[in-house]
């Protein structure tokens, strides 16, 4: 299992003989709960990029080995994975309740690295009067 927060934090995209550069966030299709992709930027003005979880040959820890930099690809010509990309970042993210209030931030999530799929979100709820306090929560997906 891999935490996102983990991967920001520390991880890299490479390949068996070089760092191609970190991991700097997933895309997450939450109503299926399951990791699309990894997004990274290979250069400080290049454009995000993203290597989709089928073109990963091996996870060592955070480091997410691909078979060449083919494997990273524009977001430009993944539309429906861009489309997905633009709620920005996941980590932070508002989590919404059942009426669509805001009802916390993510924190963070956990997922199996060979299926994507979302074990765990972490979530700090908002106080919801003023006997309750900030709180944070892990909830099963």
């Amino acid at each position: 299992m891999l935490s996102l927060r983990n991967l920001i934090e520390t991880g890299q995209i490479r390949t068996r003989t070089r760092t191609l550069g970190p991991i700097v966030d997933v895309v997450v299709h939450h109503e299926q709960g399951v990791v699309l992709a990894y997004l990274t930027r290979l250069g400080p003005q290049r454009p995000l990029e993203a290597v989709m979880l089928d073109a990963v040959l091996d996870h060592d820890g955070v480091q997410v080995t691909i078979h060449s930099p083919e494997d990273v690809l524009p977001l430009g010509k993944l539309p429906r994975l861009k489309l997905l990309s633009e709620h920005g970042q996941v980590v932070g993210r508002p989590w919404l309740d059942p009426q669509g209030r805001v009802a916390g931030t993510l924190e963070d999530l956990t997922f199996d690295e060979i299926t994507g799929k979302v074990v765990y979100y972490s979530i700090r709820y908002l106080p919801q009067g003023p006997a309750d306090e900030r709180g944070t929560s892990t909830r099963r997906h």
